[in-house]
């Protein structure tokens, strides 16, 4: 969009955005399937005045935001807990939903570990720029404001993540997982990694 108030005056603007969907099969009928989406967005206004022909004021204002997030089958219940497995309880509550199980040569259930992973992104830029000529001499000032905000946030292994391999136990990952004899466990806490950094350019004169 452009827009002019006057001879002196001008506005710009622009905006954009795109909504995504997209989905992914599981392995097994019962577990593993995920669905994702993903938004963006971006905004940009700028004002010109022109107060003189050797003097010029320019001011933008931005925006782009990006969001990301995922969500696997089941999630919001707790089949961890559910299945008689013990000291789960408390790390799946935030992400309740299917553990990953692996038994040698099956598939058991895919507990898409680390999901759901939600990333929103935000970054804003403010900047003024003034021009001033004078004769053969050109002179700048002006600032350029930014700030990111960058969040993350994922399941990781609350939900218990179990193998069961041939060669322990009773030399076959099948029979071993009927027992009850896993390998290995490992639960893991859920993740939450903030970042956020913001700077200010000085002013530039050049003549």
């Amino acid at each position: 969009m452009d827009y002019a108030f006057s001879k002196k005056d001008t506005l710009f603007g622009r905006l954009s955005f795109q909504n995504l969907t997209a989905f992914s099969p599981g392995g097994l009928p019962g577990s593993g399937r995920t669905s994702e989406v993903q938004n963006t967005r971006n905004y940009a206004l700028g004002y010109t005045h022109i107060f003189s022909p050797s003097l010029l004021n320019e001011a933008r204002f931005g925006y782009g935001g990006f969001y990301s997030a995922n969500s696997p089958q089941g999630l919001g219940t707790n089949y961890t807990s559910l299945s008689g497995i013990l000291g789960y309880a408390d790390e799946s509550a935030q992400y309740p939903g299917f553990p990953t199980i692996g038994v040698s040569n099956y598939s058991i259930t895919n507990g898409s570990d680390y999901a759901p992973l939600i990333n929103p992104t935000h970054m804003y830029e403010v900047r003024d720029m003034l021009t001033w000529e004078k004769g053969k001499h050109t002179v700048t000032a002006g600032f350029d404001m930014r700030h990111y905000h960058l969040s993350s946030t994922n399941s990781a292994h609350s939900r218990g993540n179990f193998s069961f391999n041939a060669n322990t136990y009773t030399g076959n990952g099948f029979v071993n997982f009927l027992l009850g004899l896993p390998t290995s466990g490992s639960p893991r806490l859920p993740r939450n990694i903030f970042g956020e950094t913001e700077f200010q350019l000085p002013s530039i004169c050049s003549g």
